[in-house]
């Protein structure tokens, strides 16, 4: 667990370099760019996986940065008692994902979750930078306009298609290997996965 504490220490510490660095910066921006760091080292630690032929020291850094960095965002928005709809959902979503990367055994797929779901978020990402940058009188529209095709393409394929196909084998996995208290995890972890696919229907809505 010291690997989760150093991940979480080290968001906040970035968070509040940030904060002193850019003392005039949209709070949001901010936060945006803390979840596009996250982003970046699980890219980084991905690759080391997979070319070091899956040492699985690789994996506990990918649990340990991202779960330290959903507890982060999560105790974030519960101190600044921001509960929104989407907060709460947020919450729910780095709690649930959070506690289940950390109880998964070998075989399991979440690292793949993990990662599709994630860069899925890269053109949301850019989407959300320029909105707000918007508000500060700068004129991104045609940025805005192509990203949000962008988004709606990579989002819907990789979460509609890619991702539903590794809920399947996650399923099986710890239908048929893990222990029974797996089950209720997993369980917990499809209201994230519906919300996926609902977004995405709110993204072709959006592009129409």
């Amino acid at each position: 667990m010291l690997g989760l504490f150093l991940s979480f220490a080290a968001y906040s510490l970035i968070e509040n370099e940030l904060k002193r660095c850019f003392p005039t910066e949209r709070k949001k921006i901010i936060n945006n760019f803390l979840a596009s760091f996250h982003i970046f080292l699980l890219f980084v630690f991905f690759l080391l996986y997979e070319v070091s032929s899956h040492n699985n020291t690789w994996l506990e850094y990918i649990k340990f940065n991202t779960c330290g960095y959903f507890f982060y965002d999560a105790l974030t928005i519960i101190k600044h008692r921001q509960f929104s709809k989407f907060n709460i959902f947020m919450l729910y979503h780095h709690i649930i994902l959070g506690i289940y990367f950390l109880h998964k055994s070998d075989g399991s797929n979440w690292y793949k979750l993990l990662w599709y779901g994630e860069m899925s978020n890269i053109p949301s990402q850019l989407v959300y930078h320029y909105l707000q940058k918007e508000k500060k009188g700068i004129n991104n529209n045609v940025k805005i306009k192509i990203l949000k095709s962008v988004q709606l393409y990579v989002y819907g394929f990789l979460r509609v298609i890619v991702v539903s196909y590794y809920m399947f084998y996650e399923f099986q996995h710890v239908y048929y290997t893990e222990p029974h208290y797996a089950d209720f995890y997993f369980y917990l972890c499809i209201p994230v996965y519906i919300m996926g696919l609902v977004w995405t229907k709110i993204l072709y809505k959006n592009n129409k």
